[in-house]
């Protein structure tokens, strides 16, 4: 899957959806329409939240009836679709374990850690599905003062999660203290092992 898909996949949580706000019966004239024919293809660029650029509102508003598809900006999607995902994405809290090795050789979580590391760094893409075959064994500085930080940190409430290394932490804290000893100790599930 390419960097593009995983925009446009966390583009879909953060869009505000149609659903139920074009009605069948206006949904039904709008189809009627030919988007191609004055005064229907009056050239207006529109992004999508499919990632697409339609050329007229008619267009988008044909789409919007027969899919989940909004409008995110005007103007053409490669001139801010990415910026707008970015700006967004760096709110949310990625979950689950799909491991994706980037181009920079770094092994990400899932599709959401490599999103937020191009959008750090446009030139980290998806090398492959997995993890990385080779890392490197020093950990980034960032990672050192968290950890520093988070070993003085005291942990409160329960989460369960079951770590690769079939050890059930009392929450992601707890967790998170045992993966900066060890950096390949990855989420198996939410909950007890």
């Amino acid at each position: 899957m390419d960097i593009l898909t995983w925009l446009l996949a966390v583009l879909v949580l953060i869009a505000p959806s149609n659903c139920n706000i074009l009605g069948d019966q206006w949904c039904k004239e709008i189809m009627k329409l030919d988007c191609n024919q004055p005064p229907h293809n009056q050239l207006v660029h529109l992004c999508g939240t499919d990632g697409k650029t339609y050329n007229s509102r008619c267009s988008l508003n044909q789409m919007a009836c027969t899919t989940n598809v909004g409008m995110v900006h005007a103007g053409k999607c490669e001139e801010r679709f990415e910026k707008i995902v970015c700006k967004y994405i760096d709110h949310i809290i990625c979950h689950g374990i799909s491991p994706i090795c980037g181009t920079d050789n770094q092994s990400y979580d899932n599709g959401c850690e490599l999103v937020k590391a191009h959008c750090k760094d446009n030139t980290i893409d998806e090398a492959y599905t997995g993890f990385c075959s080779t890392t490197t064994t020093q950990a980034p500085v960032t990672m050192d003062a968290f950890c520093q930080s988070l070993v003085k940190t005291p942990c409160h409430g329960v989460n369960p999660i079951c770590g690769t290394d079939n050890v059930t932490y009392d929450n992601d804290c707890e967790f998170e203290k045992v993966k900066c000893k060890n950096p390949d100790l990855r989420v198996q599930k939410i909950g007890v092992c």
